[in-house]
């Protein structure tokens, strides 16, 4: 580490920040950390009664301030008095202290907004404008809009701190978004004054050692070129300190030490506050910084534990959770009633299992954790299921067999969907219609047969249907007689079908309906109706465009080993609880049998198995008719060796690089970003932050060039970490990091819970996407949540109906293709839609309601309406019309008339 006494001779002054980082736990049990912060809190207030100077700054709700409140409620009123004179500053950090860029988009927002609210309903105040990130990344450039969304005007966060040293970022700066917000920040550690000894020393007589050793331990990395103002923020604490004492619980007399350095010296210290420190700061002139700060995230934050992870569970959640809402302002437009306290309580229950460094809590406190999860995710659906049921059994009723189809999204969707068609008097044959009696093409996938009754074959089929959804609605399929033979069909679709899959499993390998190409051996051909793809042993060997020969990847002209191939990378063991990303050993997947599952004309499936390292896998490579894309569903058992799994997809040399943020789209120019520490930097974090060279991050989808046409890497349920490897014109995503225990020195991650060895089976589900054209931020954000969050369905058993209401419902219509809805929910009997520009073009959007209205107007995050200008209301019509900017966010609040 290089070491330097800075030059503090032009900082006037010194804002000592005394905090204390409040993991839900870490290195220690959960029961330790309650009894810590209840420690903390209560020597705080101690403190505070004999030193008029000395301040502090809570950050969060769920991790320490609830169980102080709860155990020691004869302290509140204490608490509340020294917010109140403002020696207490309340920094929203949120509910718990999530990570901006790996959770959900709207959990985000709701943790934010639910933090605030909860901070100035207990303290009862309305000034909240700092954010506080303190030991996560610093997030992504629609960050600034976000929080200037939810009241905030300043932001302050950490990491990845060396790699923007070495980008120059300044130490405080404005930061315009993506949208053209700005939000003054402060960046820095938030640990000070950690071991600090010298605070103790003789001032009288070691003076200027003292200060020579305060200079290099606490301003080195603070006070350089990069710093832009004449202040310095100065944090005192760091994880779960102690009031008036260093990391290791050393008592520490720094009011001392501050009363006898402004005696002595020019520039002052004071115990501060951030409110004070940036109301001092935004007097300053400062750089402005656009766009993007940090493309990579933390590589540290690799994905554990597969199936049984926190990362994985926190993203169902969210996705169920805003899903329910949907369904549920739907369900209120028929007359339920509006699941006010489950949905806040399952919302709550996501907060808690949302704090940063939960992956590495011990394993009695994760299983703890996991249970709330597995319990909330399962309350969700049961709602999910209720309420569509609900609804279902309104809708109006017709002869034959009927189901509800959903769409929690705001816009119409025609998909590929699954049902299950049973009689209990036995099929004959059907045809499929909507409600307004339009044939529906279907093919059969699955049977059900009669073994006992007799007079018919079969009691059921699965069928996948090519229905199409209203936006944010559903409309009923109605399975008719149609007088055919059932058993003809089936026999053409699946039992055929089933001949040749047994056929191909014990011979190793099937050909396709097509004829196989000169001289490539057996191979299957499908067509979907926009790709031709061809797959050899396991693979695939060839995608081209149907209506032209123009080829988009072909086996041997790429030097890869093969697209879409899972591959497992060996790593070196470290003995500590961060991962080494160093190869040691890659082992590309070996497939040992492959056969055509299904065979259209609706879908496709090419299903392999087979081996990568000492792990097996079977993976689902599916089309869907008219889809330019590709689908894996990939069911892995880890043996959870040392290393992790990804999959490869060929790129062109040099190729752009896109990814998805939450609400909006970031470049990945990582020939700009440094992956190694520098020796001139006062930090050394790139060797863990920065710890994989290539690595980057998208919340649901990578864009990048291959064949000179565009193509994207889309997550289904997969990790948000990828990769590009430069050396060998590859884009992976990395599926999981398998971390065995054995071998780990410290006695604190042997007690983690052992699921983070990554053993045992997992589901991961991604596609690659295949747009025409470069660009299509709008249809690719649709499509990433289109395969995130699949239609609903619903049997509808009720043969007559009383409820007046037509065969399909819609909440609302939205007109513009560029902009995409992520929530519909209500707050106080008003329904709040937000969407956002997606295309990163400016536009009118008009809004169409499906309910009645009385008024309706622009929102923030919390509520308060605004840009009254940009939103033209017409009631009578049930028309809004917005304005929106490239990116911009809208939260739209509708006055419903029951």
């Amino acid at each position: 580490m290089h070491e330097r006494v800075p030059d503090i001779s032009k900082v006037k002054e010194i804002h000592i920040m005394p905090y204390s980082h409040h993991d839900f736990a870490w290195t220690y049990s959960r029961q330790w950390h309650i009894r810590r912060y209840i420690q903390c809190f209560s020597e705080l207030l101690d403190v505070m009664n004999e030193n008029e100077t000395f301040t502090w700054t809570i950050d969060n709700v769920f991790h320490s301030l609830l169980p102080f409140l709860e155990h020691c409620p004869e302290r509140t009123e204490e608490l509340k008095r020294r917010v109140k004179e403002g020696r207490i500053a309340i920094a929203n950090g949120g509910a718990s202290l999530v990570r901006p860029t790996y959770v959900g988009e709207e959990t985000y927002v709701r943790n934010m907004v639910a933090g605030k609210r909860f901070f100035q309903s207990l303290f009862g105040t309305d000034d909240i404008d700092f954010f506080l990130n303190a030991d996560v990344g610093c997030g992504h450039s629609q960050l600034p809009q976000i929080l200037r969304l939810g009241g905030h005007r300043y932001y302050r966060f950490q990491r990845p701190e060396e790699a923007l040293d070495i980008k120059k970022v300044p130490r405080q700066f404005v930061w315009e978004g993506l949208d053209g917000s700005r939000i003054l920040v402060s960046r820095g550690t938030y640990g000070g004054f950690v071991e600090a000894k010298y605070v103790n020393g003789d001032y009288e007589g070691d003076w200027e050692r003292i200060k020579e050793q305060f200079s290099r331990e606490e301003l080195r990395e603070k006070v350089d070129e990069l710093l832009a103002a004449d202040i310095v923020w100065l944090n005192y604490g760091c994880d779960d300190c102690r009031p008036m004492r260093n990391l290791y619980d050393e008592p520490l007399q720094l009011p001392a030490f501050v009363e006898e350095w402004n005696r002595r010296e020019e520039t002052k210290l004071l115990f501060s506050t951030p409110k004070a420190y940036f109301e001092k700061l935004e007097k300053s002139p400062l750089p402005v910084w656009q766009g993007v700060l940090d493309p990579v995230e933390l590589s540290y934050n690799a994905p554990l534990r597969g199936g049984h992870s926190m990362w994985r569970m926190r993203q169902e959640l969210d996705r169920q959770i805003v899903k329910a809402e949907s369904l549920a302002v739907l369900a209120s437009s028929t007359g339920t009633a509006y699941p006010y306290e489950a949905l806040a309580e399952l919302w709550g229950k996501l907060f808690e299992i949302a704090g940063h460094a939960i992956e590495y809590v011990f394993r009695e406190d994760f299983e703890d954790l996991y249970a709330t999860a597995v319990s909330a995710k399962l309350t969700a659906n049961a709602l999910i299921k209720r309420l569509c049921g609900e609804i279902a059994a309104k809708l109006p009723a017709a002869d034959g067999i009927q189901h509800a189809v959903f769409n929690s999204l705001g816009w119409v969707r025609k998909e590929i969907v699954q049902l299950h068609i049973a009689n209990p008097s036995g099929l004959d044959g059907f045809e499929l219609v909507d409600g307004q009696g339009r044939r529906i093409p279907y093919q059969i996938v699955d049977i059900c047969e009669s073994e006992r009754y007799v007079g018919y074959r079969y009691t059921a089929v699965d069928v996948t249907a090519e229905i199409e959804v209203p936006a944010l609605g559903c409309a009923v399929i109605t399975a008719v007689s149609d007088g055919t033979v059932l058993a003809e069909r089936v026999k053409a679709e699946f039992i055929d079908l089933l001949a040749k899959r047994t056929a191909s499993i014990l011979g190793g390998m099937v050909e396709g309906d097509g004829e196989p190409e000169s001289g490539s051996g057996l191979r299957t051909i499908v067509d979907n109706g926009v790709l031709e793809v061809v797959f050899d042993r396991g693979k695939i060997a060839k995608i081209r465009v149907s209506a032209s020969d123009h080829k988009l990847y072909e086996e041997g002209l790429d030097d890869t080993s093969g697209i879409g191939c899972l591959k497992f990378v060996q790593t070196d063991r470290e003995i500590s609880w961060l991962s080494s990303w160093a190869a040691v050993n890659e082992q590309a997947m070996k497939p040992v049998k492959w056969e055509l599952a299904e065979n259209g004309p609706l879908r496709w499936i090419y299903r392999v198995s087979g081996t990568v390292g000492g792990s097996t896998f079977t993976q689902d490579i599916v089309l869907l008719k008219g889809e330019r894309a590709i689908g894996f569903d990939l069911q892995l058992d880890s043996a959870g060796e040392e290393g992790y799994f990804a999959v490869d997809f060929p790129a062109d040399p040099d190729t752009p690089l896109h990814a998805d943020i939450p609400y909006g789209v970031e470049e990945r120019n990582l020939t700009d970003e440094n992956y190694a520490s520098s020796p001139e930097s006062s930090v050394n974090y790139n060797g863990f932050e920065r710890g994989w060279e290539g690595q980057f991050y998208a919340k649901s989808w990578a864009s990048y060039r291959h064949a000179g046409k565009p193509a994207a890497i889309v997550s289904g349920n997969c990790s948000i970490y990828y990769r590009h490897d430069r050396s060998n014109d590859v884009v992976s995503l990395v599926l999981n990091r398998s971390m065995p225990l054995a071998g780990k020195v410290e006695r604190w991650f042997n007690r983690t819970h052992p699921s983070i060895e990554g053993k045992g089976v997992t589901n991961y589900r991604y596609y690659l996407n295949l747009p025409e054209r470069d660009g299509e931020y709008a249809d690719m954000a649709k499509y990433a949540k289109e395969k995130a969050v699949p239609v609903e369905t619903a049997v509808k058993y009720n043969a007559e109906s009383a409820h007046r209401l037509p065969s399909e419902l819609s909440l609302m219509q939205i007109d513009a293709g560029n902009v995409v809805v992520t929530a519909c929910y209500k707050e106080e009997d008003k329904i709040l839609l937000r969407f956002y520009e997606a295309g990163g073009f400016g536009s009118a959007v008009t809004v169409t309601p499906g309910f009645r209205f009385g008024g309706a107007r622009i929102v923030d995050l919390l509520g308060n309406e605004a840009e009254a200008s940009a939103v033209t209301v017409d009631v009578d019509n049930r028309r809004i019309t917005v304005n929106v900017k490239p990116w911009q966010m809208v939260t739209l609040q509708f006055d419903v008339i029951e």
